[in-house]
């Protein structure tokens, strides 16, 4: 759901390969995805997207979209795995987002500044609806000695000059049971998180800050 979208292209990006987005806005918009087996809410949407048409033999030219700003107001996320056992419920009062680059096809994230004002995020892990999976043995867990084995965005670079976050709360409930009246490692809260992060590269699984202020 999105009460207000508003995009602003480049002059006839329609007649264009080289599509230019100069400014998007979405207000109290709500993003739900939910599963309670392996298929998510969302996967008719992927299916009827993905089946695309008969390719040709014709060479064409990529396709090419940049994007130079993203503005974000009143926006909630809600991400409900009941086959995993973990719910992760969100909100972002005012995000600003201004890009030196942002070329899908060149892969490649260069972001001038992101400020993130009142973000919420909230995790609770309970037991899911999936069958067990057999444990791994202190063998295989050490077998590895990358506990990544993936990359966080595969193939792209990544990099920002100065992240902000201002009046951030992050909670990590691990069950269902009340907190209790002292201190409660099943019942994590964070409040008034303020930071600022600058010069941040994202290198295939790892992540440099030069610097932090928190």
């Amino acid at each position: 759901y999105a009460g207000r979208l508003s995009i602003r292209f480049n002059n006839w990006f329609i007649l264009k390969k080289n599509t230019i987005i100069h400014e998007t806005e979405l207000e109290h918009a709500t993003i739900y995805l939910h599963r309670k087996d392996s298929v998510w809410n969302y996967t008719p949407i992927v299916n009827y997207f993905s089946s695309g048409a008969p390719k040709s033999n014709k060479k064409e030219k990529p396709f090419r979209l940049s994007l130079k700003e993203i503005h974000l107001s009143d926006i909630h996320y809600a991400m409900i795995d009941e086959w995993i056992g973990e719910d992760i419920k969100g909100y972002v009062g005012r995000l600003d987002l201004a890009a030196n680059m942002f070329a899908f096809d060149k892969k490649i994230i260069d972001l001038q500044e992101i400020r993130i004002v009142y973000p919420e995020c909230t995790i609770v892990e309970y037991d899911g609806k999936r069958p067990p999976k057999r444990k791994l043995t202190e063998q295989e867990i050490h077998a590895d000695g990358d506990t990544m084995r993936t990359d966080f965005i595969e193939g792209w670079q990544c990099q920002i000059k100065s992240l902000k976050l201002q009046s951030g709360i992050y909670s990590n409930i691990l069950d269902t049971n009340k907190p209790l009246p002292y201190f409660d490692p099943s019942h994590i809260v964070f409040n008034n998180i303020d930071a600022t992060l600058r010069n941040i590269h994202i290198v295939r699984d790892s992540i440099q800050i030069g610097r932090a202020h928190v």
